[in-house]
């Protein structure tokens, strides 16, 4: 008696069935932890940018900043070496 472990067979079939639910499983946690990652990074630009508005302008200018710069600081900050522009890869 021998055993057929063709194409056809229950054992393959299965084999098949199951890389694909773990290759489709794979695909959705990263794509559900990129969302994740998205969304903690823009909360942390949200945050940034809300600490920098509640400080006084004596104590912007105690580091640096000015008012109007904070939103285009922060979102340099963040997105630094993003896109290479930075010189940076």
């Amino acid at each position: 008696m021998s055993t057929d472990f063709t194409a056809t067979s229950p054992v393959n079939r299965t084999a098949h069935t199951t890389s694909g639910v773990t290759t489709a499983l794979t695909q959705a946690v990263q794509a559900v932890t990129g969302a994740l990652g998205a969304f903690a990074a823009q909360y942390r630009v949200w945050r940034d940018i809300r600490e920098l508005r509640s400080l006084s302008d004596a104590t912007l200018k105690d580091i640096g900043v000015h008012r109007s710069e904070i939103m285009s600081l922060v979102h340099q900050q963040a997105f630094e070496g993003v896109d290479g522009r930075d010189g940076q890869h």
